[in-house]
């Protein structure tokens, strides 16, 4: 064995080496260069998984054949780990130590030592996963699972393996609050099931007048009336908005699983009109002003409007004065009734039926107002069988339909043929109605002689309005009923339907 310098001698060493080659000395006794001794082996130390623990493996290989010259191998003491590199280290030794040898001497022969010849089996581990399956579920499901902040699952129900031992699990789903818990995996604990705590509520906005768009915390939401929208839980800033009216809303806070209810009403943004009337000479008269249809007030008139377009009439006995103005907010529109009082100027008119005026918030229409309607039609039509047209039974139908906002849904439809043979028909429907047109598509089933066919339905028509909450509706219809006589059907239909 050699035995080399440490650090601290090497460092006076080399100061020696460096002084013994300076000028005033012989080269004769200057030390030579190249003559220290290489490092020749390896010493490494590593940590490997043992069941529940470790162990320090510590090893020596040979720099010139790259060999394992020895090794040992402890249980990790965590409470005194000096003690446990000693025992390391005095096994390493050991390990390394070999039998002496001695030559031969005085011609006598050389005495045998019995050994064991051959390779040692080396102190070594299998390197495999090792721990305990743990399952993890949620209520509601879809979480995901954190493991010391380390992401196992991306959605529950899952299971994973995890050492035995403390461990901080986490919980997450949006939506939800997050559940965070240390706890300790052994034999006896293996599965984990946690109700998670909603984070979440509901609002519901409503507008007078309705219709108009809702945004939550400057981002859109939907039109008015909104029912029951679910958002996170925390304040909220509501408003709605209208061309014509001034926007309104609420600051709200909404609580885990509570239902914020939101009724709004819009104020109107106003104009202002004047008028006066005068005869031909430029002298004032009284007459009647009337807006839109209805009596306002009397001339010289002035009050707010509006803001947009209004059909204005000035009325003196059988003669009349019309124009149309749009007024603007906060601006007022004058306008001077020219009339003349002579019969052969002026010309007869038939006074407008008198009407109460309508306050601000009554100004909308009743059909803003209507969400639900009770219609009955009668339908007659014909279908074409091998490139010839055929009459169909006439038939009565009656159905219920809901309005959101432009769109009507028809959530039932049941008919029944008037004429022999016996059918009846039962489907559902949507439709756009826009200023009276409408057109709809939906699904139809027919039940007849004990068998059923399902098919669809398209058509289009207009809706002409009779009196408050009455309307007369007249279309045609298209009907695609596959393995009938009803394979492109047209009928016409007219019928009346009843808001509220």
């Amino acid at each position: 064995m050699d035995v080399v310098a440490g650090a601290d001698e090497e460092k006076a060493l080399a100061a020696i080496r460096r002084k013994s080659h300076e000028v005033q000395f012989s080269d004769r006794s200057a030390c030579r260069i190249g003559e220290r001794l290489a490092a020749n082996s390896l010493l490494k130390a590593t940590f490997v998984r043992a069941g529940s623990g470790k162990r320090l493996l510590v090893q020596v290989f040979s720099a010139e054949t790259g060999c394992l010259n020895a090794s040992a191998g402890v249980f990790w003491n965590i409470e005194k780990p000096d003690l446990s590199v000693a025992e390391a280290v005095a096994e390493l030794v050991n390990n390394l130590r070999v039998s002496v040898e001695l030559p031969a001497s005085g011609g006598r022969a050389v005495r045998i030592v019995e050994k064991e010849l051959g390779q040692k089996s080396d102190d070594w581990l299998v390197e495999s996963e090792t721990g305990m399956v743990v399952a993890f579920q949620s209520d509601p499901e879809g979480a995901a699972v954190l493991v010391d902040g380390k992401m196992v699952c991306t959605t529950t129900p899952c299971s994973r393996t995890l050492a035995a031992g403390s461990h901080k699990i986490e919980m997450q789903k949006e939506s939800w609050s997050p559940e965070s818990k240390i706890v300790d995996v052994d034999a006896d604990t293996r599965a984990f099931s946690w109700k998670l705590t909603q984070d979440f509520g509901w609002i519901t906005v409503r507008s007078v007048p309705s219709g108009l768009p809702v945004t939550l915390d400057k981002k859109p939401l939907g039109i008015t009336p909104l029912h029951r929208h679910q958002v996170a839980s925390g304040p909220h800033r509501v408003m709605v908005a209208s061309a014509d009216c001034y926007d309104k809303g609420k600051q709200v806070v909404v609580e885990p699983g509570e239902h914020e209810e939101i009724d709004l009403t819009l104020e109107q943004r106003e104009g202002g009109l004047a008028v006066k009337a005068q005869d031909q000479q430029g002298n004032d008269l009284i007459a009647e002003v009337w807006v839109d249809g209805e009596k306002i007030g009397a001339t010289p008139f002035g009050g707010k409007l509006a803001v947009g377009k209004h059909d204005v009439r000035v009325v003196v006995d059988d003669l009349a004065w019309e124009d149309t103005v749009e007024i603007r907010e906060k601006e007022t529109e004058k306008r001077v009734a020219r009339l003349s009082t002579a019969p052969s100027i002026g010309e007869p008119i038939e006074k407008p039926v008198v009407r109460r005026a309508a306050k601000p918030d009554e100004r909308r229409s009743n059909a803003d107002a209507e969400r639900f309607f009770l219609a009955l039609a009668l339908s007659e039509g014909f279908q074409l069988i091998d490139g010839k047209a055929y009459r169909t039974n006439a038939a009565v139908d009656a159905a219920f339909q809901m309005r959101l906002s432009r769109f009507r849904w028809e959530v039932l439809n049941a008919g029944a043929a008037v004429e022999s043979p016996n059918a009846l028909t039962l489907g559902t429907a949507g439709i756009l109605d826009l200023f009276g047109l409408y057109v709809r598509a939906g699904v139809e089933g027919l039940f007849a002689e004990g068998n059923s066919y399902w098919g669809v339905r398209g058509g289009a028509g207009y809706a002409m309005t009779l009196a408050t909450g009455w309307y007369l509706d007249a279309g045609a219809n298209v009907r695609v009923i596959p393995g009938t006589d009803l394979l492109w059907a047209v009928d016409g239909q007219l019928g009346v339907r009843y808001g509220f």
